[in-house]
């Protein structure tokens, strides 16, 4: 009979035991959402704040939603911020305590394009809607078609990766001759990159001439420099 007793004992709390942690488990995993942690991967310019990202998301103090093996629907989140066309790249993850977090790669802009549309051309050559929150201080393009834009892409992305270049280069316009006329930041000497090729060593002449003409302080006399011919640069000063 003791032992009987003992057994039922055993029973029950055993039973009691399964009760008390399906019911926890139930409850953690069916609880609203903590925080919602964004981490921005590059850069300190913030082309989408933490707001928008939120109002991406929909999903603060909302259940979690659940598939098979009670999985969160993490792909489904990444999908929402993946289409957006300020993030080039989006990873969501749950943390250990149910909080939700974000990495948040924005795309980066290497122009401005000028036209009936106004939008970014990114580094991977895309289209990238301008931002309330930011304006990026890139060069602007003018006269671009789309053909224009695809010729235009390398030079931008050798203008990007040269510090002097990247601060001096203000605008590119392609003219009805087809050659592009670069503009200099604090200077109305045009440059007349002729075209797209041979980017390298066109824009090593166009640094050296430049040092030159900056060191005798003679930036003010010249009105135009030529870079089509890659072997030369050719001149034009200001009229007396």
């Amino acid at each position: 009979m003791k032992t009987k007793y003992r057994f039922i004992q055993m029973l029950l709390l055993v039973g009691l035991l399964i009760f008390l942690f399906s019911f926890s488990s139930k409850r953690n995993q069916n609880r609203a959402l903590g925080e919602i942690n964004i981490e921005y991967t590059n850069g300190k310019d913030i082309f989408i704040t933490e707001k928008n990202v939120n109002n991406l998301l929909i999903v603060k103090n909302q259940p979690y939603r659940k598939k098979s093996k009670d999985s969160l629907i993490l792909n489904d989140l990444e999908e929402i911020l993946n289409q957006n066309p300020m993030i080039a790249k989006a990873e969501v993850y749950q943390t250990v305590t149910k909080d939700l977090g974000v990495k948040i790669t924005q795309k980066e802009p290497l122009g401005r394009v000028m036209g009936k549309e106004v939008y970014y051309l990114d580094k991977q050559g895309g289209k990238m809607p301008l931002s309330s929150s930011f304006s990026a201080r890139v060069p602007l393009l003018s006269g671009l078609d789309s053909i224009g834009i695809a010729e235009v892409y390398p030079l931008l992305k050798k203008i990007e990766k040269d510090d002097f270049f990247k601060k001096n280069i203000t605008g590119i316009h392609k003219e009805e001759s087809g050659d592009y006329m670069l503009s200099l930041r604090g200077s109305k000497m045009k440059i007349n990159f002729g075209q797209v090729e041979e980017i390298d060593q066109k824009l090593m002449n166009f640094k050296a001439f430049y040092q030159k003409i900056y060191k005798d302080e003679l930036l003010d006399k010249y009105s135009l420099v030529n870079l089509k011919f890659t072997n030369q640069v050719v001149s034009t000063k200001k009229e007396a």
